[in-house]
């Protein structure tokens, strides 16, 4: 997995993690701490859309 920073990211703070899955690669924004970090991250996690693939 590479993790990067999402460099198309204006206001880090409002963004939310993206990930492209045929290189492995999560793209972060530059969050101003951790706790925003975690929570955007979780929220990511949690609603994720995924293929729709069933």
């Amino acid at each position: 997995v590479c993790i990067s920073k999402n460099p198309l990211c204006e206001n880090p703070d409002n963004s939310y993690p993206s990930a492209r899955t045929c290189n492995y690669t999560l793209f972060l924004p530059k969050y101003s701490s951790k706790e925003i970090l975690e929570e955007k991250l979780l929220f990511a996690i949690e609603y994720n859309e995924g293929f729709g693939l069933q």
